[in-house]
């Protein structure tokens, strides 16, 4: 189980460097190898895969959509945090061209969006716009290049990828929150009541007991990344099972 569990986690990590150049960088000059997603990874323009045509990068996606599938045949809650927008297009749905449908799914606050915060851009650009019909053309044309046309050829090849092992209609049957767990978007629980609730305490150790009480208060005090690190010593995942902590026996 443990080694399983350490190939997903240690897999999805590498999907996400740098160097392969197929998510948006919200923080680029931030150090390390991999890329800074804090609204979920979103993939890049084909204006930035134009040297090679977005063929490799494309067959990467194809890779990661059938890994994806993999991982859920095998009831893996996986380390790829995909921005919700990612999501419905891969799925077929329809997204509003609307500044408001981006703020609603943070997209509005990734900078690389074309180089450009879109807020930024849009007003900036207004000032140049001489009539109503032009301003309302150069915004829909920049959501459009922004969730629709610039992203569907990689949300194509991310679903042929997954329809490898099973078909991506199927995840129709599930809620958008189920989803954004399957995906490893779901925000984890770990307040002292439910630690303390999981926890069950042996070896002459009690729930009351000073050393059980400081445990659960050091972990209930983790951030994101200290979660991370000390699941990933302990089971080899970075993220908790379906159904939490209480799936550990």
């Amino acid at each position: 189980l443990g080694p399983t569990l350490e190939f997903y986690s240690l897999v999805s990590k590498e999907f996400t460097r740098r160097d392969l150049k197929i998510w948006r960088d919200a923080d680029s000059a931030a150090p390390g190898i991999y890329v800074h997603h804090p609204t979920g990874l979103y993939p890049i323009s084909p204006d930035d895969i134009v040297n090679d045509g977005g063929q490799k990068r494309t067959h990467i996606l194809r890779v990661v959509g059938q890994y994806v599938a993999k991982a859920m045949l095998d009831s893996r809650i996986i380390d790829l945090s995909a921005n919700k927008v990612f999501i419905k297009l891969v799925l077929g749905e329809e997204v509003a061209l609307t500044i408001e449908s981006l703020k609603v799914r943070n997209i509005v606050r990734d900078k690389t969006l074309y180089s450009h915060d879109l807020s930024s851009l849009w007003i900036t650009n207004l000032q140049a716009l001489s009539t109503k019909f032009r301003a309302t053309q150069y915004i829909h044309e920049v959501l459009d290049a922004i969730i629709d046309a610039s992203v569907q050829p990689q949300a194509r090849a991310f679903r042929e990828g997954f329809s490898k092992v099973f078909p991506i209609s199927d995840l129709q049957a599930f809620s958008g929150d189920k989803l954004d767990m399957l995906f490893g978007n779901e925000d984890e629980d770990w307040g002292v009541e439910m630690l303390n609730e999981a926890i069950k305490a042996d070896h002459d150790f009690h729930s009351e007991g000073r050393a059980i009480r400081e445990l659960v208060g050091i972990m209930s005090d983790f951030d994101a990344f200290a979660r991370r690190d000390f699941l990933q010593i302990i089971t080899g995942s970075t993220k908790l099972p379906i159904g939490g902590v209480f799936r550990y026996s």
